[in-house]
């Protein structure tokens, strides 16, 4: 059978003729390749104008002898006076609107031009040849033009069989098949006749278009929630991950900056506060708490000897060693060393007794801000006693930053969670099952280097882990391939990231691979597994044990 293009049941062809000449077509011995209703770009002289399309009936192909472009027409036809007529109604023949024999001659030295100007050959080593096809016609009579021989005609008797019309084929190619030109007919297939495209992106232009999207749609919620509380001096913003608290509380700084005043944006986690928060913001002081208690410390002159107790008594030293010293030096603090205003982020990993500590340096009357989600707690076991602040409450419901798949996840990790979302584009979430630290890393591996092999910038992915390194699968690793694995937390490394679920709290990255989550471990706990699930942006992949479920 032959090659046809496209490959459709006859019955679909509209046009009798040509539905004739199809059936038959098709069953040609398998080196035919025929293509239906082939359109081209007509050309005029050396100028191409993609823009008129032209269209012929039949090309059919054959490796050792050529092609030949082919025009169907049905009814009865004769050629008069230099010019093609049909017969009509009333037994009247008429001009036609298309002369046949210009349309199949066009299409063959298109064709041809086509083919010189897209494989860089000038010459096309079989023979070309244009005809016509007159399904309903079995005489020939009277004489042709030059421009036509008898041969160059295919009438009804042709399309009696296929061999009838192999022979015909034969006969117009000069009675005899020549030396096959594989090649050549490739590049006419592959170049003109049959080309392929596909339109695509690659996940790097997903990517990009996610963040595009995203941008637009914080920078719209930020600006309706800011100017919703404008009026309130005092407040907390309640809101699950990804509803944008960091980064409304970024720009609530920066809008009381503009106005003059002095701001203090804090948090618990240092990363949070080295990599996230504005650098040298005229009116801002970012850092986080603990670093502003050693400021303070250090302001007041604190002796040396202090600072070291921290190796002896870690979290006393942070918890309560620290607070009680910076708030007896309080009272020493210059007004210009205080604040008009002060935010606090990532609220829900502070102690009742730190946020008490921050009023205290608010100049009068002064603004203080809050931004919390408690379903993140996860550096101390009695959560803030947010009740106990007598100011007003703002409700965070909408995910600003993951995809609709990965938020539907977050909601199977915190029953009871409920975020809408925006962003809807973005793949499913891709879960692992492993049953060794050597499986995980095998299966971690397999899906960076796919990731990367689709044109992944490898400073997108970054993995989370329940476990310092040298106490995970990635023990011992320096890189992945030849990619470089950075271990500091820092977003902006342009290598793979890996750090802990603890560490990149408050950040985010587009690509999470969360690994080393197993059942019953105080660091795979269903918070750590929300922290650690929504620092993804655009892609999840989770890491599991066998015997874990969400």
């Amino acid at each position: 059978m032959a090659r046809m293009i496209p490959d459709v049941n006859p019955m679909t062809i509209e046009n009798e003729g040509e539905r004739c000449f199809y059936t038959i077509a098709m069953q040609l011995p398998a080196e035919y390749i025929v293509l239906h209703s082939y359109k081209y770009g007509e050309e005029d002289g050396e100028d191409r104008q993609p823009d008129i399309i032209r269209e012929i009936d039949f090309i059919v192909v054959h490796p050792a002898m050529g092609f030949v472009t082919i025009e169907v027409k049905q009814g009865d036809v004769m050629y008069l006076d230099g010019a093609f007529h049909e017969l009509k109604d009333r037994g009247r023949y008429q001009p036609m609107k298309k002369d046949p024999l210009k349309q199949a001659s066009d299409a063959m030295y298109g064709v041809l031009h086509q083919y010189q100007e897209k494989s860089g050959e000038r010459v096309f080593p079989l023979k070309i040849k244009y005809a016509l096809c007159f399904p309903d016609s079995v005489r020939l009579g009277g004489n042709l033009p030059d421009a036509l021989k008898e041969e160059s005609l295919l009438l009804g008797p042709h399309l009696e069989s296929v061999e009838a019309l192999e022979e015909a084929f034969v006969a117009l190619f000069g009675g005899k098949r020549g030396r096959p030109e594989p090649e050549a007919c490739r590049l006419l297939l592959d170049k003109v006749l049959n080309p392929r495209f596909n339109v695509f992106a690659t996940w790097e232009d997903r990517l990009e278009a996610f963040h595009r999207n995203a941008e637009k749609v914080l920078t719209e919620e930020q600006g309706r929630i800011l100017e919703e509380t404008e009026y309130d001096k005092r407040k907390i913003f309640l809101g699950g991950a990804g509803t944008g608290k960091t980064f409304l509380a970024m720009e609530k700084a920066r809008m009381l900056a503009a106005h003059g005043k002095r701001v203090l944006l804090t948090c618990f986690n240092i990363n949070l506060a080295e990599y996230v928060f504005p650098r040298e913001a005229e009116g801002i002081r970012a850092v986080h708490f603990h670093g502003l208690l050693e400021e303070v410390l250090r302001s007041c002159g604190v002796e040396e000897s202090f600072f070291q107790r921290k190796t002896e008594e870690l979290q006393e030293y942070y918890d309560r060693l620290m607070p009680d010293r910076a708030l007896e030096c309080l009272d020493y603090l210059e007004v210009d060393q205080r604040f008009d205003a002060i935010i606090i982020d990532e609220g829900q990993d502070f102690l009742n007794d730190w946020v008490a500590l921050l009023e205290m340096l608010l100049r009068e009357p002064g603004e203080f801000y809050i931004f919390a989600d408690p379903d993140q707690n996860l550096f101390r076991r009695q959560l803030i006693d947010l009740d106990a602040f007598p100011i007003s409450r703002h409700k965070l419901t909408l995910n600003l930053r993951n995809t609709r798949s990965i938020n539907q996840w977050l909601q199977q990790v915190i029953p009871g969670l409920t975020l809408r979302h925006k962003l809807t584009q973005g793949p499913e979430v891709q879960t692992f099952a492993w049953k060794t630290p050597a499986e995980e890393l095998a299966l971690a591996k397999k899906e960076i280097r796919r990731l990367v092999s689709q044109g992944v910038k490898p400073r997108r992915i970054t993995v989370l882990s329940t476990h310092r390194k040298e106490n995970s699968s990635f023990s011992g690793l320096d890189r992945i391939e030849e990619w470089p694995l950075d271990d500091t937390g820092n977003p902006r490394a342009e290598g793979i990231k890996f750090t802990t679920i603890r560490k990149f709290k408050g950040l985010e990255s587009d690509i999470v691979f969360l690994i080393g989550v197993t059942p019953d471990s105080p660091v795979a706990s269903p918070a750590d597994v929300y922290v650690g699930s929504s620092r993804a942006r655009f892609m999840l992949y989770v890491f599991h044990r066998v015997d874990w479920v969400v």
